[in-house]
């Protein structure tokens, strides 16, 4: 049994795939819930003015967007300045800038190609195969 500190509240849970526990869980689906609805029905927000209508805190805004689970579309993240990790580049949502990905995903599928095609090595036959009788002398 797994037992761990949710990240959240602080309480002992028993660990199941995420790293906060059943009730933390609960409530930031019902924030996500809200802000969602918020960004649909006040199109063109900014982060502050969706964090203060919602009562969510602009970090678990910015985790919804890092995480992917926001649309961008019709809500303003340039308060927030969300970057791309790997360049730097300024991006509305997720980790990474699209060249960034392209980049990524190229580079797994040569990885995979490697790993996909066996290495052989040629392996010597020996010469001389040793018996009990060789060694004896006995033919």
């Amino acid at each position: 049994m797994d037992v761990r500190n949710c990240k959240r509240c602080g309480k002992v849970f028993q660990y199941r795939g995420h790293n906060i526990c059943y009730n933390c869980i609960t409530q930031e689906e019902e924030d996500f819930q809200k802000v969602r609805e918020y960004i649909q029905k006040h199109p063109n927000s900014t982060t502050v003015e969706v964090s203060e209508a919602t009562e969510v805190s602009i970090k678990t805004i910015t985790r919804f967007l890092r995480e992917g689970r926001l649309d961008c579309e019709g809500f303003d993240t340039s308060d927030l300045g969300l970057q791309c990790e790997k360049c730097g580049k300024e991006i509305s949502s997720g980790r990474y800038c699209d060249e960034c990905i392209n980049e990524l995903q190229s580079g797994f599928k040569e990885a995979s190609k490697q790993i996909e095609t066996p290495v052989v090595t040629k392996v010597k036959p020996r010469e001389v195969v040793h018996t009990y009788d060789n060694i004896l002398g006995k033919k």
